[in-house]
């Protein structure tokens, strides 16, 4: 989700990264949605991408504090946090303050099993 603004052309920004009890989806549609094979996720893990064009990022990002916790430093007036960033995890830009943190993180099932499902999208749909 964090390549559409690429994949757009550089024509979106994000605008917003919003946990899902504080849109209106919940009262379209009281979930929770299920993913991984039928595997429940609570309501209050689900987060919405918002996204509008860049030149209006400005006059519609959300406040920072509407946004989920873990992606404020995706937010325009969020923190750097530290020197050592992980290319796949981009939303939230995950940082490290320490290298040995990156290198734990990077050998960790998640950011491999999300490292080889960008390389097949890339591979795949790399070219549009």
């Amino acid at each position: 989700i964090e390549m559409c603004t690429e994949w757009a052309g550089g024509a979106l920004a994000l605008a917003g990264v919003l946990p899902w009890h504080d849109t209106e989806y919940p009262s379209l549609y009281d979930g929770p949605c299920n993913v991984n094979r039928d595997a429940a996720v609570k309501p209050t893990d689900a987060i919405v991408f918002v996204f509008c064009r860049k030149e209006d990022l400005s006059e519609l990002v959300f406040p920072i504090n509407r946004w989920c916790p873990n992606f404020r430093r995706a937010h325009p007036e969020g923190e750097e946090g530290g020197p050592f960033r992980c290319a796949f995890c981009k939303p939230g830009q995950l940082a490290f303050y320490y290298e040995k943190e990156l290198l734990a993180h990077c050998a960790g099932r998640i950011h491999k099993k999300r490292e080889a499902l960008e390389a097949k999208w890339l591979s795949n749909y790399g070219a549009l």
